[in-house]
C-alpha cells in the first residue's frame, strides 16, 4: 500500500506514454499521422503491456455449430468498459460514470474543462 501511494499515477502515465499518449492530457501537442495509424499495432502494444486486445475488435475462436469438428473465428464489437444499462438516458449511473472518467483524466493531468468536454465525446462515441 505504501508503494502504491509512493508511485502515485506514475505507472499509469508511463503506460499511456508507451501507447503514444492520451490526447486529453497531452493538450494540443498530441497528434498521430492518420496515414500511419493502424489499430492492430495498438492492439499489439496493449497485449505486450499485458492488457487485453479487445478494445478495437473482439476476436473469438468458437466451435462451428454446423460442424463441431471445425473452429471458426468470430469478430465482435469491442469491449467498451460499461454495461448497456448505463446507456439508458436519465440513469444516474451515466452521470457518475462520466464524472469518474473526468476525475481520472484530471488526476493524470488534464484540466477539468478539457476532461469534461473530451469525456462527454468519449461517452457519445461509446453509445
Amino acid at each position: 500500500e505504501n508503494k502504491i501511494e509512493e508511485l502515485g499515477v506514475t505507472p499509469m502515465k508511463d503506460i499511456l506514454k508507451q501507447m503514444g499518449g492520451w490526447p486529453v492530457i497531452e493538450c494540443d501537442s498530441w497528434s498521430i499521422p492518420r496515414q500511419t495509424y493502424r489499430w492492430y499495432n495498438e492492439t499489439l502494444k496493449l497485449r505486450k503491456l499485458g492488457f487485453s486486445g479487445k478494445y478495437f475488435l473482439n476476436f473469438l475462436v468458437e466451435t462451428d455449430i454446423k460442424n463441431p469438428n471445425k473452429r471458426i473465428i468470430m469478430l465482435d464489437q469491442p469491449y467498451v468498459g460499461f454495461s448497456k444499462f448505463l446507456l439508458q438516458f436519465g440513469n444516474d449511473g451515466i452521470i457518475e460514470y462520466i464524472q469518474y472518467m473526468v476525475n481520472i483524466a484530471v488526476l493524470l493531468g488534464a484540466t477539468e474543462e478539457k476532461a469534461r468536454k473530451e469525456m462527454l465525446q468519449v461517452f457519445e462515441f461509446q453509445k
